[in-house]
């Protein structure tokens, strides 16, 4: 049985701006995330767009900032959205050709991967006007 190449479709969870005190770090961290620290599909449950080229991935026990190489245009209005990992073990790393993927764009190449503490992730989701305008 052959494993589809675009896989987990995740609903939206997007978060209403609430002012707070800090954003997420400024430096994603690694350009490629290592064996368990990738971010395996089939656990997203949520995704945010906090600007063009940036998403917060809650997977659970785990959360992820994602760089995209480029503006990925409409991410805002995405309702959910697929990703393109390894072909071997469908898992994104944001290594070479892993992208995300959602209806009626192209795909948006990964440029980076970071894990987030859960408090990192919490206050980016609840700063997410102040995040904006300090990645801008």
């Amino acid at each position: 049985m052959r494993k589809p190449l675009f896989s987990a479709v995740l609903l939206v969870a997007l978060c209403p701006a609430l002012a707070s005190s800090s954003p997420a770090p400024s430096d994603p961290g690694p350009r490629y995330l290592r064996g368990g620290e990738c971010l395996d599909p089939s656990l997203a449950r949520g995704f945010t767009a906090m600007d063009d080229r940036h998403l917060l991935i809650d997977a659970g026990s785990r959360h992820y900032l994602v760089e995209l190489e480029a503006s990925c245009w409409n991410l805002d209005f995405a309702n959910a959205i697929g990703f393109k990992g390894n072909p071997i073990s469908q898992r994104v790393c944001g290594g070479f050709n892993e992208s995300i993927v959602f209806r009626g764009e192209r795909p948006c190449r990964i440029e980076r991967m970071a894990t987030l503490t859960k408090d990192e992730y919490k206050a980016a989701l609840k700063d997410r006007d102040a995040w904006r305008k300090a990645h801008r």
